[in-house]
């Protein structure tokens, strides 16, 4: 669903076991998981193990509300002899509101591969979340802006030409604002 999406969709697996078991207890704590797979789409409607018609279901409702926040990551730097960088963060509130939320900075990588309950590659695995799982809190003004930049590293065990930054703002209700990737 993600290639045929394209920019309508961000996926991040975070893996509650095994090899790559990541921060992950914050986020499964946020949506109460007590098995996996579970899915969650936008923040809403956790689902455990359903076919690819009831995440397609839940992507179509959700790609039609408006956006409230555009994010911006433009001025971002890697440097790959060090595995490290900076992801400049740049929110918009294109809303007459005041916007908060709490903002999530992942490292993701994608097309490991491993052989892992039938599958040869593994996508979207979060690696780490900066600062931490918590994220930081945010507050953007009624049509104004707000500029946050995050460091940081690649893990050795990770293919950095696989890897992206992936940055999205969650409201305490559990809705995804806005989500945007960052890739090198």
């Amino acid at each position: 669903m993600e290639n045929e999406a394209k920019d309508s969709l961000i996926v991040l697996a975070f893996h509650a076991g095994g090899s790559f078991a990541g921060p992950v207890s914050a986020r499964g704590d946020l949506y109460s998981v007590k098995s996996t797979p579970t899915t969650v789409c936008d923040g809403f409607a956790p689902r455990v193990g359903q076919p690819p018609t009831v995440h397609r279901t839940d992507f179509n409702t959700r790609k039609v509300v408006p956006m409230s926040l555009k994010i911006g990551l433009g001025g971002s730097s890697y440097t790959a002899s060090s595995k490290s960088g900076t992801v400049k963060v740049h929110i918009t509130n294109t809303t007459g509101a005041a916007i908060t939320g709490t903002m999530y900075v992942v490292l993701v990588e994608t097309n490991i591969a491993y052989s892992w309950q039938g599958e040869s590659t593994l996508y979207n695995v979060v690696r780490d979340m900066l600062p931490d799982p918590t994220g930081k809190s945010v507050s953007i003004p009624a049509n104004g802006s707000l500029d946050e930049t995050r460091a940081f590293t690649i893990g050795a065990s990770c293919n950095a030409s696989n890897c992206s930054i992936v940055v999205f703002i969650q409201a305490s209700s559990k809705e995804i604002y806005q989500a945007a990737r960052y890739k090198w």
